[in-house]
């Protein structure tokens, strides 16, 4: 259920929403029954709420209308590029290339020191 609205009358303020819902939906002026637009023209804070549902709607519509489609191969542009540029970063990377280089030498001489102690632990 909905919380009650300051702006509107508690009787009417559902009606309002399910009108402004259903022209929404419909992608039309939000239109109000005969009995709701004679309770909205007489009741200043319903009045004062269908003008402000009307001006949220405009300003969502005009916010997130799209103004020209995209072609349709730019998703595998922008994609093509994300892959190009990830195999960029991981040939030429300038922090972690010497931290790989050091971790070999590392790995290399505990492989190294390891296989000593093995020769000296088997001698014994």
């Amino acid at each position: 259920m909905t919380k009650h609205n300051e702006n509107s009358c508690e009787n009417y303020e559902l009606r309002l929403a399910d009108a402004a819902e259903l022209a929404a939906e419909r992608g039309e002026q939000v239109a109000l029954s005969t009995d709701l637009s004679a309770h909205v023209s007489s009741c200043a804070r319903c009045s004062d709420a269908l003008d402000a549902i009307s001006v949220s709607r405009s300003l969502l519509l005009a916010g997130f209308e799209p103004t020209a489609a995209p072609s349709p191969f730019f998703a595998k542009r922008v994609m093509a590029t994300i892959r190009s540029e990830e195999a960029q970063r991981t040939l030429t990377s300038p922090f972690w290339s010497p931290l790989q280089h050091l971790a070999a030498r590392i790995a290399m001489g505990a492989g190294v020191a390891v296989m000593a102690l093995t020769a000296y632990a088997y001698t014994f």
